[in-house]
């Protein structure tokens, strides 16, 4: 055998080596970095995207992806958080254009990581409210309005997939229609996310919390993000009217880009259940392997006594 022979062989060797450590690197992190609570928030989550795929009520599809979001938000998958995770997966090359990173997704992640309120407000201010106002209200003028003329309204939303248009999709635009009182003409009829800051910072106030989203913890967003709607339908039901709708818009796009993140969650955690099998086998096997080779070693019988014993025969 060469010597350049044997540098390819040792070289080869080593990299199969650290390879196979990377690998098993990543399984212990993937299966036991990822804790049991983390794992539930997931698995809760897109448990609600699958409900939401059938008969959904926008508002409360809305109510869940802010709630369950956010907290999904604040796991982590293998030591590292969900937002680096994600951020990493959808800058890989080759994504179709829907599942690339863009402009808003960093502070859309920030965002749902500081808790419902915050993911609330971003969602809010990412509508584009004026043209669905306006279908609204000629949807609420109509004298009979029909599941078909609902359907096809829904189906001019052009999204990352489908919107719903089943009977609890239909039934869903219909309550919104008479809770909203869509006839009537809208006061407020752009974004109203800068509308809905003062009444945060009231309700805030009120409880002794921050009155800045960003300074607030967890609990107490969620504490002024539950009461925030009551408040402003009490206050200033005009708001109100035309927050409902830009909830229930919320819930159109929750129930359609949900489903992108629930496909990468079923796997995920289908992997990490995996990785927790498959880290610690090979793990074992690869010390046990090396120590099977070193106790082989120390048993093979050692050749210099017979050499010490024949080199004197060799002189002769």
């Amino acid at each position: 055998m060469t010597v350049a022979w044997k540098r390819i062989k040792i070289t080869a060797l080593w990299t199969a080596r650290i390879l196979l450590s990377l690998v098993i690197f990543f399984a212990l992190m993937v299966g036991f970095g990822t804790s049991g609570s983390d794992v539930e928030k997931m698995r809760l989550f897109a448990d609600a995207v699958e409900k939401w795929q059938h008969n959904p009520d926008f508002r409360q599809v809305q109510v869940e992806y802010v709630e369950m979001g956010s907290e999904a938000m604040r796991s982590k998958l293998g030591f590292v958080n969900s937002k680096t995770v994600i951020m990493w997966l959808r800058s890989l090359p080759g994504l179709p254009p829907d599942w690339k990173v863009n402009d808003t997704s960093l502070s859309h992640y920030t965002d749902f990581t500081l808790g419902p309120l915050s993911a609330y407000m971003h969602l809010t201010a990412e509508q584009g409210l004026t043209d669905t106002l306006k279908v609204l209200s000629y949807l609420g003028s109509k004298e009979t309005l029909t599941d078909d003329d609902i359907r096809r309204f829904l189906g001019d939303y052009k999204l990352y997939s489908p919107v719903a248009t089943d009977a609890g999709a239909v039934e869903s635009v219909r309550s919104l229609l008479a809770d909203i009182d869509a006839g009537r003409k809208f006061e407020i009829d752009g974004n109203v996310s800068e509308r809905i800051t003062p009444h945060i910072a009231a309700i805030a106030s009120s409880l002794g919390y921050p009155t800045k989203v960003t300074a607030m913890n967890v609990h107490q967003q969620r504490d002024v993000w539950q009461a925030l709607d009551s408040q402003i339908h009490e206050t200033d039901y005009e708001l109100w009217r035309t927050k409902q709708a830009n909830d229930w818009l919320n819930g159109v796009w929750a129930q359609v880009y949900g489903s992108m993140y629930s496909s990468v969650i079923r796997p995920t955690l289908a992997i990490r259940e995996i990785c927790r099998i498959a880290g610690p086998v090979m793990l074992m096997a690869w010390v046990g392997l090396g120590l099977w080779k070193r106790r082989k070693v120390s048993e093979a019988p050692n050749p210099l006594p017979r050499l010490a014993l024949e080199g004197p025969e060799e002189l002769k």
